[in-house]
């Protein structure tokens, strides 16, 4: 995995960059989600367990 930090809430809902909006995670997941919120049954198991 090509891991980098993204924004779990799209910078567009926080406008800034503070470190428990930021995971690391393939550029492959930020792509698809855009500046929509990501579904919270998918990952957010995942994000409170980082």
């Amino acid at each position: 995995m090509n891991s980098r930090f993204e924004h779990f809430i799209p910078y567009a809902f926080v406008s800034h960059d503070l470190i428990w909006n930021l995971i690391p995670a393939d550029p492959s997941f930020n792509s698809p989600k855009n500046d929509r919120l990501p579904r919270i049954e998918d990952y957010f198991d995942g994000f409170y367990n980082l």
